[in-house]
């Protein structure tokens, strides 16, 4: 899903595509894509739809926002989607009632210590499980094969693919 304007803009389209589903999906987002798919969640949530879900993946999220050092230099961009992105924005704060169900469904892979962007404090999400690696570069996260953080993001992703009636740990 590419950015249009803001992680609400890009909640119909998502949520629309997973609930054309015919059987539960694993769901992958990095960084900003993992703040929308945590949206996306919540939509699906309240429509009794989170069924269509299986496993949420997320890449180094802004789950929580990104770094404070940042968010305050998005603040002042006046750009609505790179706000989105601040601790303190409607997107972060729309997820935070998830059930604990779905919140169990979500696996969060970050750096140790973060990234210039996330901190694994931020992109932690209450009630999931979370794997730390090696510090990378965000970029590098989903862009180098040989970083330990994109050869266990596969691993992980391919034992989903693999072992399709496996509950979420």
């Amino acid at each position: 899903i590419t950015a249009r304007r803001t992680i609400f803009d890009d909640l119909g389209p998502v949520t629309e595509t997973i609930k054309r589903s015919d059987h539960p999906l694993n769901l992958v987002g990095h960084s900003r894509a993992g703040l929308l798919l945590l949206c996306a969640l919540k939509v699906l949530q309240g429509e009794g739809a989170d069924h269509l879900v299986k496993r949420v993946f997320l890449l180094a999220p802004t789950s929580h926002g990104i770094r404070e050092e940042l968010a305050i230099i998005a603040r002042l961009i006046g750009i609505e989607a790179i706000r989105d992105l601040c601790p303190d924005s409607a997107p972060v704060q729309y997820w935070q009632d998830l059930s604990a169900a779905n919140r169990a469904k979500v696996t969060v892979l970050t750096p140790e210590g973060g990234d210039a962007f996330v901190s694994p404090e931020r992109a932690y999400v209450d009630g999931s499980t979370m794997l730390l690696t090696r510090p990378t570069g965000h970029q590098a996260q989903v862009r180098d094969p040989n970083t330990d953080f994109f050869r266990l993001a596969i691993a992980l992703i391919k034992h989903a693919i693999a072992n399709p009636y496996q509950e979420a740990a």
